[in-house]
């Protein structure tokens, strides 16, 4: 006699990899946890039908709270509204406790919303296993940053490059913002000194403003040699920039017994191969205003970076994100959530909870920009004090595990208003939770366990390649990053092979040096008017990027002569800005020919 059937456990039983074969009350609620087995035949614990039910809920309504668990003494379900994300959450919590897998499924139920997302994770092995449990509907919307990655491709940002143009109205805050970051990081050490700090923000300055794309690798080059600095000493005065360039005189003039602090740090990261492929690359492969705008799902993976670029990376990442969010158009802060909102989710947001950091000043504006953070921390007694007060005073939602140490769980219940023994006696899963609309004492929590993945791992693998092949760009060999170097004793793009300074002190590409002025000022201002008309932006300006390969064309210029195509800013530096303007829009630099340009094409 035939066997019957088995008949599934769950209604959507077929839905997810992990097999469902028993399934377990928690409170009072049925099915709210099931056992099975992955893909692997290992044994899981993962959320059952009822879970999976109260995490999918946002989909068919998208006001719908986010589901956090069930409360200990009655079973009642706990969860944040949507509304409340909005005035920030924070969450505490030791390894091993929960505290990563609550911040997982909080973003999986985010994603149902339609909301867009910024999911960082700094230990790097949670992050596929996200992406794995996003809805399928979501799935397209992914980006995927991996800085130090080793896929097919590569995808990142520069971090020297302001991401907006000159004439944004944060364009200045912004760069000296980038300067402070990256100083604090330099001067991580005992042999930093004013000097080192005075060097450091004269290069950064000017590689922030400037039209080519400076990398971190190539201030290291300039910083290594004589030659180099006088380069960059000539680079400077020619730009206009009078107060950079009283300190580039000076620093032309320092041996290089006077820079080896500052060489020596730099010199630390470009000779690492992971902190190399961090810092060379030199445009921005991720475009988060986009991001921001069409509410997509960005997901950065951290793993092998040392604390020092994670802290960095996140730094940058936090920052670009505060000025896409306050760059958006209109005030929409009255319609509530859904599209609307982005978020923001950090788990080790330790990392960045460093002295003069801006999560105090990101915690108090945020919501007028309706950008909601969700950060997850592990050490409060090791944060600075103003840091722990704007997270308590900032954050309505405020969650807790088990901390680990007195001091933290002291730091803590204080602030929950909890005693700290409760909380360094807590039960794994189990969290302390306190809102703004809930009841005025913390209730305790069983929080619901990990979301099932619809794909397997190398399943999420194939797609997470597709998306770096789709925005990035293939890794870069040693010898074409010392090829792409602006400034290299004479072989570099913007000197030597690359460009030289004509009589008036402007730059000149030696590729077209004997071409005729004039004529690369009417091929440029043509190149640019033409492609704009065919491309270009409502205002007619167009991406410098799609004007480069027509532009070598019209001008008669070999490419292979021509070489990299930051050589090309060598030609549009021979053309005034009354002819062609340049602005920088959304990390990329735009061209278009004035009306003196245009008039320009129809003289003899």
């Amino acid at each position: 006699m035939a066997a019957a059937p088995t008949q599934p456990l769950s209604p959507d039983d077929g839905l997810y990899i992990w097999e469902e074969e028993s399934t377990e009350a928690v409170e009072g609620n049925e099915t709210l946890r099931s056992h099975g087995t992955d893909e692997h035949s290992n044994e899981q614990v993962f959320a059952g039908y009822l879970a999976r039910q109260m995490m999918r809920s946002p989909r068919a309504d998208a006001e719908s709270p986010i589901a956090v668990g069930v409360g200990t003494r009655r079973g009642g379900h706990a969860s944040i509204d949507q509304t409340d994300l909005r005035q920030h959450t924070v969450l505490f919590g030791s390894t091993g406790y929960g505290k990563s897998n609550l911040m997982m499924n909080a973003g999986r139920t985010i994603a149902e919303s339609g909301d867009g997302m910024i999911y960082i994770e700094p230990k790097g092995d949670g992050a596929k296993r996200f992406y794995s449990i996003l809805p399928d509907h979501r799935k397209g919307d992914v980006v995927w940053l991996e800085p130090a990655g080793t896929r097919s491709a590569q995808t990142g940002f520069n971090f020297l490059d302001p991401g907006v143009s000159p004439d944004h109205p944060e364009f200045e805050l912004i760069v000296e913002n980038i300067l402070n970051d990256l100083v604090q990081m330099l001067g991580a050490s005992n042999y930093w000194g004013p000097l080192m700090d005075a060097i450091a923000e004269n290069i950064i300055r000017f590689a922030a403003r400037h039209d080519a794309e400076f990398t971190m690798i190539d201030l290291y080059f300039i910083l290594a040699d004589q030659e180099n600095r006088e380069r960059y000493r000539d680079m400077v005065n020619a730009s206009g920039h009078i107060f950079l360039a009283l300190f580039a005189d000076k620093l032309a003039e320092y041996d290089d017994d006077d820079l080896d602090a500052i060489r020596r740090r730099f010199k630390n990261w470009v000779e690492n191969p992971i902190a190399r492929r961090v810092f060379a690359h030199r445009g921005n492969t991720i475009n988060l205003q986009e991001v921001i705008d069409e509410g997509k799902i960005l997901i950065v993976r951290m793993n092998k970076e040392d604390e020092g670029i994670k802290e960095m990376v996140g730094t940058a990442i936090l920052r670009r994100t505060w000025a896409a969010a306050r760059d958006r158009d209109g005030d929409k802060s009255s319609r509530g959530s859904g599209p609307d909102n982005f978020h923001l989710l950090m788990d080790e947001a330790d990392l960045l909870a460093h002295e003069g950091s801006s999560l105090p000043t990101m915690l108090s504006k945020a919501r007028t920009s309706r950008l909601c953070l969700f950060l997850c921390c592990q050490y409060p007694d090791q944060l600075p004090p103003e840091i722990v007060g704007a997270l308590f005073s900032q954050c309505d939602t405020k969650m807790s595990f088990s901390v680990g140490s007195a001091d933290a769980c002291k730091v803590v219940g204080k602030n929950l208003g909890l005693k700290w023994e409760t909380l360094r006696d807590e039960e794994e899963y189990h969290v302390w939770m306190k809102t703004s609309v809930g009841p005025p004492d913390p209730y305790r929590v069983y929080a619901l366990p990990p979301f099932p993945p619809t794909i397997t791992q190398t399943e999420a693998d194939h797609h997470i390649e597709r998306i770096v092949r789709r925005d990035g760009h293939e890794p870069k060999s040693d010898q074409q990053l010392m090829d792409e170097l602006l400034l290299n004793r004479g072989d570099g793009q913007l000197d030597g092979a690359g460009a030289i300074l004509d009589d008036s002190g402007n730059r000149k590409s030696m590729a077209v040096a004997d071409i005729d002025l004039d004529r690369v000022e009417r091929q440029t201002c043509k190149t640019v008017h033409d492609v704009a008309i065919e491309h270009g932006d409502d205002d007619g300006f167009v991406s410098a990027d799609l004007i480069q390969h027509r532009l070598i064309d019209n001008l008669g210029v070999d490419r292979e002569d021509l070489g990299h195509e930051s050589q090309v800013w060598g030609v549009l530096d021979m053309v005034g800005d009354d002819l062609v303007e340049r602005e920088k829009r959304d990390g990329e630099v735009k061209l278009k020919t004035t009306s003196r340009g245009i008039c320009l094409l129809y003289t003899s």
